[in-house]
């Protein structure tokens, strides 16, 4: 179950966001009805221009006496008839003819109302005089709600008659567009809200995605402390069995050691059977191997756990070479090996944890014994590079190592075959050992072999750890 303060507080991350985003949706929607509304008024203007001009343009090229009419002659009776039918056709519900000079000369209202004589009738109109100037149609609309006897939106257009290229009359026109108007508006309202819910949806999906992100990532949270909780205490179990079988494994293990050899020696006199004795190096040898065993893998634990202190001093580097050479000749797989050092007293001193170099060198002497047959060579030498880095190399004659294996030979646990006649006892955590030292130290490792022409492993540590005289460094 997750806490309820971790549900506030991601409330409160995501409570602002939410809104946002409800604010953001209402001013879209206001902004894009402005927008629509705008759009739509200007295509009824637009709409009710181009009807009334279309009117306008058929009643002046359908009377052939506009010329005369417009100059104050009477309209015949079928013109007269067409005038009130086209007053009463369609959207059409008045129509004006003016002369040249913009005076009103002919109102169909006269025809349609029985009013003989309008009181505007041949007083002069300034819309009609610009037509006849500028020779171009005019059109507008208008909000016809608070003018009697007008429908609520209408359009009214001037249009320039014709004859032989001069403009004889202007035709006015007025035009009902009030159904037009509703239509526009009835499809823009639609689109409207077609647009404000794709606008909703656009929003609410990733709100939507947000959230089922925000619940996936709360579960893998409580998921990832569970584990955490398990690892700590996992690795507080493993601890306690570390130090555990370090007192009941090292205490027995040091014992038998001990004995064993006394009775080798024979302390306490000497063994009375010749098995006796071949049992006791047995004993010795197993419990030495199986304490090597239990140092590594504590070693090993105690590196990967971040415990492995290093108990540093300032040594010569070829005491520990020294030391480790003798130590390694005295093992029975070295006896018919020729083992050497380049490495001079007082050529370089280091500052790092000698126990932890002397036995990351064993290591390495101990895995070159295990695969160089007799009469081969193993070789420490060391120098300074160019960088002021110290470079150690261990070097054999040996078998080598297959090129496919070189990557995980480094990994714990990995161990190559090796041929019959060089069957030895190992665990695979030598060279594991070897390449976390180093690198506590802030080295590195390298390993350089090819099969049946031997191995040599390159260690290197940084310069800061030098304590040469660099006239000792040639």
């Amino acid at each position: 179950m997750v806490p309820q303060h971790d549900t506030r507080s991601l409330w409160l991350r995501i409570g602002p966001m939410a809104v946002a985003s409800v604010v953001s949706l209402c001013a879209l929607i206001f902004v894009s009805i402005m927008i629509l509304e705008g759009v739509s008024e200007r295509l009824i203007r637009q709409q009710a221009e181009r009807e009334a001009v279309a009117w306008a343009s058929y009643i002046g090229a359908s009377i052939d006496r506009m010329e005369e009419i417009a100059a104050g002659g009477a309209p015949t009776p079928p013109e007269r008839e067409f005038l009130e039918r086209m007053s009463k056709f369609g959207d059409v519900f008045r129509y004006k003819l003016f002369d040249p000079n913009g005076r009103l000369q002919l109102v169909s209202d006269s025809f349609t109302r029985g009013n003989a004589a309008p009181h505007d009738l041949g007083q002069h109109n300034a819309t009609a005089a610009r037509v006849v100037f500028t020779g171009q149609p005019f059109a507008e609309v208008h909000d016809g709600t608070d003018t009697p006897d007008h429908p609520e939106v209408y359009a009214e257009a001037y249009v320039p008659i014709l004859r032989n290229g001069q403009i004889v009359a202007i035709s006015e026109v007025y035009v009902d567009e009030t159904a037009t108007a509703a239509l526009i508006k009835e499809d823009f309202a639609i689109f409207g809200v077609i647009i404000a819910g794709l606008t909703l949806l656009v929003l609410l999906v990733p709100l939507w995605a947000l959230r089922l992100v925000t619940i996936e990532l709360r579960q893998r949270n409580f998921d990832l402390n569970l584990e955490r909780a398990r690892a700590v205490q996992a690795e507080s179990a493993k601890s306690t069995f570390l130090a555990n079988m370090s007192h009941e494994l090292r205490t027995p293990l040091n014992a038998i050691q001990g004995l064993s050899e006394m009775m080798i020696r024979g302390d306490l006199g000497a063994l009375d059977h010749p098995k006796y004795l071949e049992y006791s190096k047995d004993i010795n040898f197993s419990a030495g191997h199986l304490l090597k065993l239990v140092n590594d893998i504590l070693d090993l634990s105690k590196i990967d756990a971040g415990k492995f202190e290093l108990t540093e001093s300032e040594f010569d580097l070829s005491h520990a070479i020294a030391d480790s050479l003798r130590i390694a000749r005295a093992w029975t797989n070295t006896e018919r090996l020729v083992l050497s050092t380049d490495v001079v007293e007082g050529k370089f001193r280091v500052y790092a944890d000698e126990r932890a170099i002397k036995q990351i060198l064993l290591n390495l002497l101990s895995n070159a014994a295990k695969f160089t047959p007799a009469e081969g060579e193993i070789s420490v030498t060391g120098h300074i590079d160019s960088d002021g880095n110290a470079v150690v190399r261990v070097s054999d004659t040996g078998l080598g190592i297959p090129e496919k294996d070189l990557k995980q030979i480094l990994e714990p646990f990995n161990q190559l075959r090796r041929p019959p006649g060089l069957q030895s006892e190992g665990t695979g955590l030598g060279l594991s050992l070897v390449k976390s030292m180093v690198e506590l130290h802030g080295g590195n490792v390298s390993i350089q072999s090819r099969l049946g022409d031997g191995t040599t492993v390159t260690i290197i540590l940084p310069a800061h750890r030098l304590r040469t005289d660099p006239a000792t460094r040639s």
